[in-house]
């Protein structure tokens, strides 16, 4: 399938009303009021076990506003102020197995999918029955809280990279390519970043007191917008698809690791002293705020060779196809 094939131009052509549908899904599922009636039924079932504070924050795709009505929902449960806390994990795995006890107790609401495995970050995977909505719940810190918000910031100084994300989003497995919807967003950010159209994490928190979580600095200033960073707004997100392509079709996978928080490449002999941080995979993408977590790794290397020749045939095939050809359609809004 190519993009100047007769099946993918009618998707083309005819994308607009798809994008602007999957767009305001993910904008209504962020300001969906049943969220806070899940967090207030949440919070005092759990307040009355542990008979103190509890705080119950939303995090992921559907706070960021780039989720579909199949996106599970991110939990943190916040015991005791613990939302600055460094991570432990025998600790972490303790507290959500009781989590597991009382939700088990209300089998009406809340059907458990599987018990807490033992890993870096304890997860316990449930259902959350009213809305027969899938929940995720940690209970470390609030390291990914921030994470989705920071994510969240940066996409929101470019509207039209959150259309570009669900583009990538239904376009990608048309060619049987299917990334990790965490994984695809910062490809987007890190292609944006290299088209001079998004800030790196450095330059967000250029200024700025330092916030820390587990060692992490997550802060940002919500005030800053494009023009403080003296970055001009997309018009039209189908101007960047093609270069995209390029761009991961000719990327350097085995000399360079891509760092979202640098917002540039970095050669990985500069990683090579530091045995946390796992660069002998072949695609190699860190993060907005922690910096030893390659995101690329669970992806083996045939994986990414198809990528690569896959983007580079989709980006040929967009040359042919005039309508989303970047030099084309940048000549019209020039003249």
């Amino acid at each position: 399938m190519k993009p100047n094939g007769r099946k993918t131009r009618i998707f083309l052509d005819n994308c607009d009303v798809v994008i602007d549908a999957a767009y305001n899904e993910g904008i209504a599922l962020k300001n969906d009021s049943k969220n806070e009636s899940l967090k207030n039924t949440l919070e005092m079932l759990l307040e009355k076990f542990f008979h103190i504070n509890v705080k119950v924050h939303f995090f992921g795709s559907r706070v960021i506003g780039l989720a579909s009505d199949k996106s599970d929902l991110d939990i943190f449960i916040e015991i005791d102020n613990n939302f600055h806390n460094d991570k432990h994990i025998q600790r972490d795995a303790k507290v959500l197995r009781e989590i597991s006890l009382i939700l088990k107790s209300h089998s009406s609401l809340w059907q458990i999918k599987s018990e807490v495995p033992v890993t870096s970050v304890p997860v316990l995977k449930t259902i959350y029955i009213p809305r027969n909505l899938e929940c995720d719940i940690v209970a470390s810190n609030g390291l990914g809280v921030r994470n989705s918000m920071m994510l969240g910031y940066i996409f929101n100084l470019q509207p039209e990279a959150m259309k570009f994300y669900h583009f990538m989003r239904v376009f990608l497995p048309r060619y049987d390519i299917n990334f990790d919807g965490y994984l695809l967003k910062l490809l987007v950010i890190f292609y944006f970043q290299n088209e001079n159209l998004l800030p790196s994490i450095l330059k967000v928190q250029e200024g700025l007191h330092s916030e820390m979580i587990g060692g992490w600095n997550v802060q940002f200033d919500a005030a800053r917008d494009l023009k403080y960073y003296k970055m001009k707004p997309i018009s039209n997100f189908k101007h960047y698809v093609a270069n995209f392509f390029e761009f991961y079709a000719t990327f350097n996978y085995h000399k360079n690791v891509m760092s979202v928080h640098h917002g540039i490449k970095k050669n990985r002999a500069v990683y090579s002293y530091n045995d946390e941080i796992k660069v002998e995979y072949m695609l190699c993408i860190f993060g907005p705020i922690n910096l030893k977590h390659n995101i690329g790794k669970y992806l083996k290397k045939p994986k990414v060779y198809t990528f690569m020749l896959k983007c580079e045939g989709i980006f040929f095939g967009f040359l042919k196809y005039h309508p989303w050809n970047v030099a084309y359609e940048k000549m019209k809004e020039d003249s």
